[in-house]
């Protein structure tokens, strides 16, 4: 699918990285990230089709709670409270867009915020109503706010890099906010190439942000930062966290953020080549050839692992599993993905692919009888 830059419109650009992946349940998925000639915007394009995307969060995103646990206070929720308690916005009527199962409105409203939301996700609206008490909306964004008025305050926590077309969700959010209302905002940022994990152009992730192109298309769809954070705790990249109030009406921005973006590129694309020749390296070390091995985590970093490295070659895998039981029965690279219970189980050892997750995923096997010597760590 080619796409056209969704800041300034721009079909001009050079190509920046190109990815080729086999994803659970949805076979091998091809794209490629651009940086627009006209704004500096890196995005997917070509992109992975609309169609296919819906079918992955519909059925696969890890966006879903695995217990009925008071949800924690995560960096970005806390970010969030903290930057609108920082400029005094007092509590009222909150409305969080892709809300997943609700987890930071369920601290909104601990501050005493009115809280509703919506996702994509019907399941996550199930657990947000039967793990944390709150009532979503399910729809897109344009679809959940049709009804929305005078709201104080609409978040967008990690959505807008995943919207394909934002210009529409950013209307309808400045429609459905009250006159002196806010948009609290956080996505990933191109920033600190020499912290990022790798494979960040992951295949969720269609628009790649940084604060030049982010604010260029807040004023030009009629909202005004009145503050701005970069930094955060998140393992895999820098975030950026804005505020931003209501204005009447959008004001032009013609920033460019071209040249920065491509040499980021450039020094991310050799920071990522050199880390994954750190993996297989890796790999080689702490695994024998052919050695039978299962691999734990049946996500898209999984299908980066497979695909940026000869662990299929050098290992014998038995299968995958993963925690999600919706992905069990697939198959990743027609490696059957598998009951995690039947792994533990098995004799053979246990390798985290995860990057995001790994300290918990092994700490879970751990609590669940799997010695250390059966864990196989490769970050």
């Amino acid at each position: 699918m080619q796409r056209r830059c969704v800041i300034c419109d721009s079909d001009q650009g050079p190509r920046v990285a190109g990815i080729n992946i086999d994803v659970c349940g949805l076979g091998h998925v091809t794209y490629a990230m651009r940086c627009c000639a006209g704004c500096g915007l890196v995005l997917q394009d070509p992109a992975v089709p609309p169609e296919l995307m819906a079918r992955h969060y519909a059925h696969f995103a890890p966006y879903n709670a695995f217990a009925a646990d008071e949800p924690p206070l995560t960096g970005t929720s806390l970010r969030m409270l903290t930057m609108i308690n920082a400029q005094s916005l007092a509590p009222g009527r909150v409305f969080d867009v892709g809300a997943a199962t609700g987890g930071m409105l369920f601290h909104f409203r601990r501050e005493g915020w009115q809280v509703g939301g919506s996702d994509l996700s019907p399941e996550a609206i199930r657990q947000a109503r039967d793990i944390n008490g709150i009532s979503l909306t399910l729809g897109s964004c344009e679809e959940a706010l049709t009804d929305q008025r005078d709201l104080d305050l609409i978040t967008l926590s990690h959505v807008l890099e995943h919207m394909y077309t934002p210009r529409p969700a950013l209307a309808a959010i400045h429609q459905a906010l009250a006159p002196d209302g806010h948009f609290l905002l956080e996505t990933p940022c191109l920033a600190e190439p020499e912290r990022c994990a790798p494979g960040i152009f992951s295949m969720e992730h269609v628009n790649h942000f940084e604060q030049i192109t982010l604010t260029r298309l807040l004023h030009t769809t009629g909202f005004a930062p009145v503050s701005i954070e970069i930094g955060g705790d998140n393992p895999l990249y820098p975030v950026i966290t804005v505020l931003a109030r209501k204005m009447a009406t959008p004001q032009p921005d013609t920033g460019s953020a071209r040249d920065n973006n491509l040499a980021f590129c450039a020094a991310y694309t050799a920071r990522d080549n050199a880390l994954w020749h750190d993996v297989q390296t890796r790999l080689h070390d702490v695994l024998t050839p052919r050695e039978p091995v299962y691999i734990w985590s049946a996500g898209v970093q999984t299908s980066q692992l497979l695909a940026r490295t000869d662990l299929m070659q050098h290992a014998r895998i038995v299968g995958l599993t993963d925690r999600d039981p919706r992905k069990q029965g697939f198959t990743l690279e027609s490696l059957p993905i598998l009951p995690p219970d039947e792994v533990i189980a098995a004799p053979h050892r246990i390798l985290i692919a995860s990057y995001s997750f790994a300290q918990g995923i092994a700490a879970d096997l751990s609590a669940r009888g799997v010695t250390p010597e059966r864990i196989v760590h490769i970050y």
